[in-house]
């Protein structure tokens, strides 16, 4: 797996091409994503469009990475597609993460981010009552 970083404004992206399995793959992502972590920063994208596979322990790496971003006040957003996408839903991390379908729109979706607003809507999507479907 190659492994690139930039900075768009305030937000770091993480561009993941090729397989991501356990051990060096997963090792750099979380390598890389602790550096900037430890600069301070807290808006996050993987750009994990080109990454056609993943296997359980880099999958589990991404979900520690979300963990140690919400411990610093951070977020990650991702971006998907194919059959990595396919995994993530399969497996109901779509329920965890926020993902798109491109980086301009993950890009769009933290211009305006704060963890206020991502802990509020969090906390409205909780409370919105379940709507039951019934047949007709």
């Amino acid at each position: 797996m190659r492994l690139t970083t930039r900075k768009l404004g305030k937000i770091v992206v993480l561009e993941c091409a090729g397989k991501m399995t356990t051990g060096e793959p997963s090792t750099l992502l979380k390598g890389t994503f602790r550096e900037q972590l430890d600069r301070g920063e807290t808006r996050f994208i993987f750009n994990m469009a080109r990454v056609p596979w993943l296997d359980s322990g880099a999958i589990g790496e991404v979900v520690a990475c979300r963990g140690r971003a919400a411990q610093a006040g951070g977020v990650i957003r991702l971006v998907l597609s194919g059959r990595s996408h396919d995994l993530f839903t399969l497996m109901r991390l779509h329920r965890v993460f926020d993902i798109f379908p491109t980086l301009e729109e993950a890009l769009a979706s933290l211009v305006d981010w704060s963890p206020e607003k991502e802990q509020a809507a969090r906390r409205q999507e909780e409370a919105a009552p379940a709507v039951a479907l019934q047949a007709g």
